[in-house]
């Protein structure tokens, strides 16, 4: 006879179901365990919620339009579309990126030159 011969299967699921949803008097829902893991069913699917997604057109971003992390946010994006274009679309959109980053390149320069001048 094997060792796992005996394992009940509907009692250890029955105990399971049976364990307080709520943590005790004093005790946060996370000690020892990983807070992502909190509440979710340990006879679940594993692979449920991995399903990877695309979408077309615009990425979502999370700062405003006007605000410098904005800007840097929508600089990092175009960046990204630019290392992954291919071709002639590649060239141009490296182009664009050279001509949005000279300007700050050539006042850095003045700069540099004015304070060591």
């Amino acid at each position: 006879m094997a060792p796992d011969d005996d394992f009940d299967v509907e009692a250890w699921n029955r105990r399971l179901d049976e364990t307080p949803g709520e943590p005790l008097a004093g005790q946060r829902a996370t000690d020892g365990a990983d807070p992502y893991l909190v509440g979710l069913d340990p006879r679940a699917d594993p692979r449920l919620g991995t399903e990877a997604t695309t979408e077309q057109g615009f990425p979502a971003f999370v700062h405003g339009q006007w605000t410098v992390e904005g800007e840097i946010e929508r600089f990092g994006a175009f960046g990204r579309g630019a290392a992954r274009a291919q071709g002639w679309r590649r060239t141009v959109a490296c182009l664009l990126v050279a001509l949005l980053v000279l300007p700050i390149a050539l006042v850095a320069v003045q700069l540099v030159a004015r304070i060591l001048g």
